[in-house]
């Protein structure tokens, strides 16, 4: 059980409030490095304070990927000992080993329908009904299985609060 505290040191794990959403980065940035590290840190922090999990579910491909650094770096395998799913499927999901599996999201129509409430909330305002209603849009998205998912094994007590994986006979 991950408990309250690990859950938001998970989902702390973001961008840096100065980068846009959407923008793209190459491998040696800054802005790539910095969520690799700290995805790095919080793993390590969840691990050292003894919690066990089997899967992981990562806001982010980056975030994945600096998980699967970080529990490689603990001896744990993946997807042997901890699965690892990621969102957003970028270019190098597919391209890394093991083929990281993600969410898609579709972008192209999250675009399109962001840019159609845009306009249908300023042409209300011209025809003086500009009282924002909330609206809630559900697009679909796909689970894009690859090579970071597995069965979930069993572990023993012991060999979990280390964060180490029991090995079958």
């Amino acid at each position: 059980r991950l408990g309250q505290r690990g859950l938001t040191d998970l989902l702390s794990v973001s961008f840096s409030s100065n980068d846009p959403v959407g923008h793209t980065y190459g491998p040696d940035s800054p802005q790539v490095r910095d969520i690799a590290i700290r995805t790095d840190r919080v793993i390590g922090r969840l691990l050292d304070r003894g919690a066990s999990f089997t899967a992981l579910f990562a806001q982010s491909d980056l975030t994945a990927l600096g998980a699967i650094r970080e529990l490689r770096a603990r001896g744990l395998r993946v997807p042997e000992d901890v699965s690892v799913v990621g969102y957003d499927d970028i270019p190098v999901a597919e391209f890394v080993h093991p083929a990281l599996t993600t969410v898609r999201q579709p972008t192209r129509e999250v675009g399109a329908l962001a840019a159609q409430i845009v306009l249908d909330r300023l042409a209300a305002e011209r025809e003086g009904d500009g009282g924002a209603r909330p609206e809630k849009h559900l697009l679909p998205a796909e689970l894009v299985v690859r090579e970071t998912v597995a069965p979930p094994r069993e572990r023993s007590p012991r060999h979990a609060a280390r964060g180490q994986p029991t090995r079958r006979a």
